[in-house]
């Protein structure tokens, strides 16, 4: 029969002070033991100091381990399941101005460019088509329920990420933009960057707002 002392501390918080806990060995000297498992806040939180613990068999085998990392995605933005869906306004902000989106839930919508400078006359006209990418390696839409992977690996880092194809009646602000396709970045529930093509090809990026339906 053997004593093993185990000492244990905690941040020295009032509800848990330091202690300690006894486990009462009985088993060959020389081979690894089996203890009952025990959380140590288990005893700080009825501040037990002694805590036995009984073994209940012989370790003889050869030894391993295995560990999981536990990811918390808790504070990664969800990005709509549709961007496209009826009702909801979708504003570009650029160096230059807001290319203004709002869709129909049917492909179509209209669109209105807001100059910077406050005194060019807005640019406005109709949304000919729009599509969002969704592939199983390119975009996909999240499951709700079911396998969290996809042929890629996970669908981790496509839950804030959107992309939108855009294509305009005519041409929206200086650059004469007549389509987009940005990918879009929430970095709040309503809010993030954007950045992307255009046709002509010009610089596409900036901050964007969401507005749901």
């Amino acid at each position: 029969m053997g004593r093993l002392k185990v000492g244990t501390s905690r941040p020295h918080f009032s509800a848990f002070p330091i202690f300690s806990f006894q486990v009462q060995l009985s088993a060959l000297s020389g081979l690894p033991l089996l203890l009952a498992p025990v959380r140590s806040n288990q005893c700080a939180a009825r501040f037990i100091s002694d805590y036995t613990i009984g073994v209940y068999g012989l370790e003889t085998a050869d030894r391993g381990f295995y560990q999981t990392p536990a990811i918390d995605y808790s504070h990664v933005p969800d990005a709509p399941q549709n961007l496209l869906a009826a009702g909801v306004q979708l504003d570009l902000s650029t160096s230059e101005g807001t290319l203004r989106l709002n869709f129909d839930g049917a492909g179509g919508g209209t669109w209105t460019f807001i100059y910077e400078d406050g005194q060019t006359p807005n640019d406005s006209g109709s949304i000919t088509g729009s599509t969002q990418t969704n592939s199983t390696i390119s975009y996909p839409v999240i499951p709700e329920s079911g396998a969290y992977i996809n042929d890629s690996g996970t669908y981790a880092r496509f839950l804030s990420v959107r992309q939108i194809t855009i294509f305009l009646d005519g041409t929206a602000g200086p650059n004469n933009l007549t389509a987009i396709q940005p990918e879009i970045s929430f970095h709040k529930a309503n809010s993030g960057w954007f950045d992307g093509g255009t046709n002509p090809a010009s610089f596409f990026r900036g901050q964007f707002t969401y507005t749901a339906p």
